[in-house]
C-alpha cells in the first residue's frame, strides 16, 4: 500500500502531473477569479514548455549530477572490499525471454559494475527487493542478467529493500557479518549524491561509482535546445525527483 501511495504522490508533485494540476486549478478558478485562473493556466503551460526543453533539462541535470566519474582504469592498490549495485526497476513480464528482466537503465548499472569487477575482482552485492511477496526480487533478476550477459555472479543478494535507505541498511546488515564496510557503490550519476549520503550515514566507507552522465552534453544545434520534446521532459522529471528525494532523505533519515 505504501508503494502505491508514494507513486500517486509523485505523480502529482512532479511534471507533467503538477503542471496538469495547476492548469486544472486555473480552469476551475476562471469564473470567480478570472485573472488568477488565467495566470495559473499560463503558468502551467509555460512551465511545461520549459521543462520539455533540452536547455532547462540539462541545467537541472548539471545541478544534480555533481559527483565526478571514476577514472576508466582503477588503481590497483584500492582498499575497497566489495561492490554494491543498486536496483532500479524490472520488467515483470517479458515473453521473448520467458522471465522477468531488469530495466535498460539497470543494465547500465550492471555493465559498469562488471567493468569495475573485472579490474578489481571484488565480490558483488546486489540490492533490490520485491513489490509483491510472490514475485522474484529485483536483486535475483539483476543477478540472472549479470550471469547471462556478463559472466559474473553476485556473492550476496539483498532482497528486502524498497528504497535507497533500505538498500543501505539491509546491505550493511549483510556485509557487517563479513567485516566489510569499504565499498564501491554503483548507481546512476543522477542518484549518486543521495545514495552516497545515505550509505555513509548507515556506516559504509563509500567510493561513489556513478555511471551515465545525462548532463555530459549534446551534439544538437543551440536552437534545438528550445524545441520541446518528451525526452527532455522525462529528464527534467527525473532530476526534480532526485532533488526532492535528496531533500526528503535529509529530513527523514538525518
Amino acid at each position: 500500500m505504501e508503494t502505491y501511495v508514494l507513486y500517486i504522490i509523485k505523480a502529482f508533485i512532479l511534471p507533467p502531473g503538477i503542471n496538469i494540476l495547476v492548469g486544472l486549478l486555473g480552469v476551475f478558478m476562471l469564473r470567480r477569479y478570472w485573472k488568477t485562473g488565467r495566470i495559473l493556466i499560463l503558468l502551467s503551460l509555460f512551465s511545461l514548455y520549459l521543462l520539455s526543453t533540452g536547455f532547462v533539462s540539462m541545467k537541472l541535470a548539471k545541478m544534480v549530477e555533481t559527483i565526478p566519474a571514476l577514472p576508466p582504469e582503477l588503481p590497483a592498490d584500492s582498499d575497497r572490499q566489495a561492490i554494491i549495485i543498486l536496483g532500479g526497476g524490472r520488467y515483470v513480464s517479458m515473453p521473448e525471454y520467458g522471465k522477468p528482466v531488469p530495466y535498460a537503465t539497470v543494465l547500465e548499472r550492471l555493465r559498469y559494475a562488471a567493468h569495475i569487477q573485472k579490474q578489481t575482482h571484488l565480490p558483488i552485492l546486489i540490492s533490490g527487493g520485491r513489490v509483491f511477496p510472490t514475485e522474484r526480487s529485483e536483486a535475483w533478476i539483476m543477478n540472472q542478467a549479470l550471469i547471462d550477459d556478463f559472466g559474473i555472479e553476485a556473492k550476496w543478494l539483498e532482497e528486502s529493500s524498497k528504497n535507497t535507505a533500505q538498500n543501505a541498511a539491509n546491505s550493511f546488515e549483510i556485509l557487517k557479518k563479513e567485516n566489510i564496510d569499504r565499498i564501491y557503490l554503483v548507481t546512476h550519476a543522477r542518484h549518486m549524491k543521495r545514495a552516497t549520503e545515505i550509505f555513509e550515514h548507515t556506516g559504509f566507507n563509500v567510493i561513489p561509482a556513478p555511471t551515465i552522465y545525462l548532463s555530459a552534453g549534446t551534439n544538437k544545434l543551440p536552437f534545438m535546445q528550445w524545441i520541446p520534446n518528451s525526452r527532455s521532459l522525462d529528464l527534467s522529471r527525473n532530476m526534480l525527483h532526485e532533488m526532492i528525494g535528496h531533500w526528503w532523505y535529509r529530513f527523514r533519515y538525518r
